[in-house]
């Protein structure tokens, strides 16, 4: 790739007839070893680069081995130095604080070891024993530190966190080691401080330095903290934040001993090598800055390129040379080609005035010409093809400026010609960004050819989806050929297919495709799941296979009539599953039919609605059946009265309503518990069952109220041996608990057509006699009088009428004057009420008075009278006629017991003298 990109370059720059084989192969022998002497000078410096690399890594790395193994001896000897004096200290010794101190200093470990000195402490972390001796330091405590929690945790040896030493003020560290009772257990701990700054230690490490800017670096990776260092004032200093420091974080991270080029947390990129101190744990680090470490290579990197440089452009000036002699015949021809070119002639054969190559190129050229006459011919032919073709077709540069269209892309998207050509794919192309599209088209040139989906905005804003066929023919002025085809209803349609597959697939209702002679094709998941028969079990089988037997054939005839007439049909069905239980589904059936109208399928989509059913018929039981007893409530009661009533009617047969009603169930309650009361109500309602024929009905109201319906009744007398066997069942002792209860019942009863009502009025009519048996001494039934009803309902209406007549002030008074038959004057005057009723007219007291006996309303209208009467008199004395009140008389009914209220209350009144 490189070599044809470098020869395109060349070319560019000479005119495209002066190329013979002499010289194409001068160009390729110059290309070889111009490319030849620079990827060698390369080379050569990649490799002095990796070797010099490598041996400065490898005198690092000795350098840090020579290091590590000298301080891990140094700390192992101070280990092995307090595991002596711990393998002395016996159990009796360490709880003997004297001799303790007494075994430290007999033990003498030299204070080059450890010049802080050694110590012991309990297993409280109190410091019992040291040497030397140090004043404050005995009786302090430990129990905080680290290396102490870390014994007394693992029953190991740890080598404590670097910290500050608050006498020495330098860094130091402490070796801890375990001591055990007589049991095993650590009763206490073995200390050794070490100094690490000091030349014991790290001084050495500190004091020397790899070049100008080397650098040894320990840190401990558990506390992230820099033990020594080349630059002292880092000692005990905290790592830098993670990701700062790149090469120490992947030291900490990983634990490598390795050798790696990074940029510490100052930019520097430095060449660094690492070892891990097997005593302590701790990392040592040694580097030295890349620019340092590699100087000399690159100063010979720089005398290999500038030498390369030299030789290439003595190749080049040898090149040119040769050119320019080899070249001038055909820059001649050249030109003479671009005036005809600039001329706009017609292309025609060239003069051959040489035998050599340049001689042959020309011939060459000549055929060229005649080929292009007849590619052009042929070029014009296929312009005219795809002009009319109905497929669409464009030509655009490698920018995707579109350069040409036929008519059937501008249709396409409501452009005209000229407006098309103005445009980019870029201003059509409604997914890919201008970037996309260019990387697109460097695939496509790279390819050559390629085929892809896209969408395109119509001049009208709406939006296409197209699939577009690209070919690049980079000898053709680097253009790209499309073919589009407006593919819009068919993904519309694939997207439909697909959604009604996955409707098919994920549908939680069973479906199930038939063909025309109703063979079973296809069916989803849900099918199986519901009726437990597998796809393999079912294809090519009659739907049949499901039935379950319980429609009748008829029920199937009305359906397939359905499907004839309507190409639907809906409904309910009981099928049969796989196991052979029996199920209830909704089902609906379409019938699918072609163009013409010819059946090809039918599709069945069903759901499992046995829940339902039974969710249906426990709603119904709970509406309408007594959850303690499992008798009809009051809704199922009115439901059967309403049909009985009509079906007494239609055949003249009598029916008897039973208001039923315990006698003394309420201190059962009390006396025996809720529960006792509600056996006592189960057992009762067995026994009424008994007593009760198929057709009749026993409902339960509520506490301890039922209601008995006996229908199809011929003669009354029939009914009344009925009612006699209900109260004994009732007053049947009942054993519950080991205790016998006892209660009776009272019955009022109402016979339908005598109590000719609707439903609720029986029931009250019923509970109304009910309570006429309860007054007349309970444990009995009582028979509702439908003509004392009326009568009674009669004499409440007119009571209540004669009320709102009160309020409404339509009694009037007449005044009837007393004469004196001797001297025929007028000595007084009685009052007659009367009633000026708004419907009827002027009523006489003997049409309403009767009603107000023994009602509140008798004394309310007496006193309207007197009031009258009295305010009257006043009226006649202010216009001179002086009357007096002689009496006022009640009539008394209590002798008679009937009304005889022949005239009104009377006020008589008589002339004063």
């Amino acid at each position: 790739m490189f070599l044809t990109k470098a020869i395109s370059a060349v070319r560019h720059y000479l005119p495209t007839s002066a190329y013979s084989l002499k010289l194409r192969i001068l160009l390729w022998v110059l290309l070889f070893v111009l490319v030849g002497i620079w990827g060698l000078a390369a080379h050569v410096a990649a490799v002095l680069r990796a070797d010099l690399e490598q041996m400065a890594a490898d005198h690092l790395a000795a350098t840090v081995d020579y290091v590590v193994k000298d301080i891990d001896k140094k700390i192992q000897l101070r280990i092995e130095a307090l595991q002596e004096i711990a393998a002395t200290i016996t159990p009796e010794i360490l709880a003997d604080s004297a001799k303790l101190n007494r075994l430290l200093e007999q033990r003498n470990i030299s204070r080059q070891l450890f010049p802080i000195g050694i110590f012991v402490a309990n297993r409280q972390g109190v410091n019992i024993a040291e040497h030397p001796r140090v004043e404050g330091r005995l009786g302090g405590s430990v129990a905080d530190r680290d290396y102490f929690r870390g014994i007394m945790a693992g029953g190991k040896l740890v080598i404590g966190k670097p910290i500050q030493g608050r006498f020495w003020k330098q860094a130091i560290s402490a070796i801890a080691l375990p001591l055990h009772d007589s049991s095993g257990a650590t009763a206490g701990v073995l200390l050794g401080a070490m100094i690490l700054s000091g030349p014991e230690l790290f001084g050495q490490l500190e004091q020397t330095r790899i070049g100008k800017t080397g650098f040894f670096l320990v840190v401990s990776p558990k506390d992230r903290l820099i033990v020594s260092a080349t630059n002292k004032s880092r000692i005990l200093t905290s790592l830098p934040a993670h990701g700062v420091n790149v090469v120490v974080d992947q030291r900490l991270d990983e634990g490598v001993e390795s050798v790696m080029v990074g940029v510490n947390s100052q930019g520097i990129e430095n060449l660094s090598v690492s070892r891990k101190l097997r005593t302590t744990g701790w990392i040592t680090i040694a580097g030295i800055s890349s620019e340092e470490a590699f100087a000399p290579i690159e100063k010979l990197k720089q005398r290999i390129y500038f030498a390369a440089l030299l030789i290439s452009l003595a190749l080049v000036l040898v090149l040119r040379y040769i050119l320019v002699r080899q070249l001038t015949p055909l820059t001649e021809i050249s030109s003479a080609m671009r005036l005809m070119s600039h001329e706009e002639k017609a292309f025609a054969a060239l003069p051959v005035r040489r035998d050599d190559e340049i001689g042959q190129m020309v011939e060459s050229f000549n055929g060229l010409v005649e080929e292009r006459k007849r590619a052009e011919n042929i070029a014009e032919q296929y312009r005219t093809i795809i002009q009319i073709s109905i497929e669409g077709f464009w030509i655009t540069d490698v920018s995707t400026r579109i350069l040409d269209a036929n008519e059937a892309v501008c249709r396409m998207h409501g452009y005209t010609r000229e407006e098309l050509l103005r445009l980019s794919i870029h201003d059509i192309e409604v997914d890919e960004s201008p970037e996309e599209i260019a990387a697109h088209t460097r695939e496509m040139m790279e390819t050559g050819h390629v085929q892809f989906e896209a969408r395109h905005r119509r001049k009208d804003g709406t939006i296409i989806n197209v699939e577009v066929g690209v070919l690049y023919v980079p000898d053709l002025s680097e253009r790209l050929f499309a073919f589009v085809r407006d593919i819009t209803e068919r993904k519309q349609n694939e997207a439909k297919l697909r959604q009604a597959a996955s409707v098919f697939s994920n549908s939680q209702e069973g479906i199930m495709i038939t063909d025309g002679q109703n063979l079973i094709i296809d069916v989803n998941r849900a099918f199986s799941h519901i009726t437990g028969y597998e796809r393999d079990e079912v294809i090519g089988k009659n739907p049949g296979i499901l039935g379950s037997g319980r429609q009748p054939p008829e029920y199937y005839a009305q359906m397939w009539e359905a499907l004839r007439e309507h190409d639907y049909w809906r409904g309910e069905i009981w099928n049969r599953r796989k196991n052979g239980e029996v199920y209830a589904e909704m089902l609906a059936i379409s019938t699918v039919r072609d163009t013409a109208g010819e059946l090809q399928h039918y599709i069945g989509i069903f759901s499992d609605i046995s829940q339902l059913k039974t969710h249906e018929a426990e709603l119904h039981r709970i509406a309408h059946y007594d959850p303690l007893t499992g008798v009809p409530n009051r809704r199922l009661l009115a439901d059967r009265l309403g049909q009985a009533i009509a079906r007494a009617r239609r055949g003249g047969k009598s029916l008897a309503v039973c208001y039923l009603d315990l006698d003394g169930f309420k201190p059962i309650n009390d006396k025996h518990g809720h529960a006792a009361g509600d056996l006592l109500l189960v057992e009762i309602t067995e026994r009424l069952k008994g007593v009760l024929r198929a057709e009749d009905t026993l409902a339960r109201l509520g506490g301890d109220e039922f209601v008995l319906l006996f229908t199809d009744l011929p003669q009354h007398s029939e009914s009344y041996l009925v009612f006699d066997r209900v109260l004994a069942a009732v007053s049947t002792p009942v054993l519950i608990d080991h205790a016998l209860i006892s209660v009776s019942a009272s019955i009022g009863v109402t016979l339908f057509p005598s109590d000719d009502v609707d439903a609720d009025t029986l029931l009250r009519h019923a509970d109304q006699a009910m309570y006429r048996a309860k007054e007349a001494g309970k444990n009995r039934y009582h028979l509702f009088d439908p003509d004392h009803d009326r009568q009674m309902r009669a004499h409440r209406y007119h009571l209540q009428r004669l009320r709102v007549a009160l309020e409404n002030d339509e009694f009037v008074l007449h005044y009837q004057p007393k004469v004196d038959l001797i001297s025929g004057a007028i000595i007084g005057a009685e009052a007659l009420i009367r009633w000026q009723h708004p419907e009827q007219g002027l009523l006489l007291p003997g049409e309403f008075l009767h009603y107000l006996d023994g009602s509140d309303l008798e004394i309310a209208v007496g006193e309207w009278v007197i009031n009258s009467v009295l305010k009257q008199i006043v009226t006649w004395n202010a216009v001179g006629l002086t009357f007096t009140v002689e009496a006022v008389e009640k009539p008394d009914f209590s002798a008679t017991g009937h009304h005889k209220w022949h005239e009104t209350i009377r006020a008589i009144c008589h002339f004063a003298d």
